[in-house]
């Protein structure tokens, strides 16, 4: 498998696939310090006040549902952090997203508050990199 495809914007990249041979299988949003509704977490407090990245919208296909594929992409992406010299990384998801919330939990992402998209309430989380 192979997670290096990258999807740009006109300035920076913003996303990685997941292949499998030459079919896309899972997908996922990465960028540095680029989400304003971070700054109005209700509930709660981040860990960290520094540099971060943001882990988003994460899809795998049905097919490969359930083999670890999003933790694999979670791990790339916290791979790719370090090298850039960022070690806080930021997530949210659904309340009713079971899956990521035992993601978030089996990989030490600390449950810090909520964050309001579209009207809608979720769960915030943060890991920083530099305490594991």
């Amino acid at each position: 498998m192979l997670l290096y495809i990258r999807i740009k914007s006109l300035t920076k990249v913003v996303g990685y696939v997941l292949t499998a041979e030459d079919v896309i299988i899972g997908y996922c949003a990465f960028m540095v310090d680029d989400e304003p509704e971070y700054a109005n977490i209700i509930r709660g407090k981040w860990i960290t006040n520094t540099s971060f990245v943001v882990f988003h919208r994460v899809a795998i296909s049905k097919q490969y549902l359930g083999k670890g594929l999003a933790q694999l992409m979670l791990k790339f992406v916290e791979k790719i952090a370090v090298k850039k010299n960022i070690y806080s990384i930021k997530a949210d998801t659904n309340f009713d997203n079971i899956g990521m919330l035992r993601i978030f939990e089996k990989h030490g992402y600390v449950y810090c508050g909520e964050v309001t998209f579209r009207g809608s309430s979720r769960k915030a989380f943060e890991k920083n990199l530099q305490i594991t």
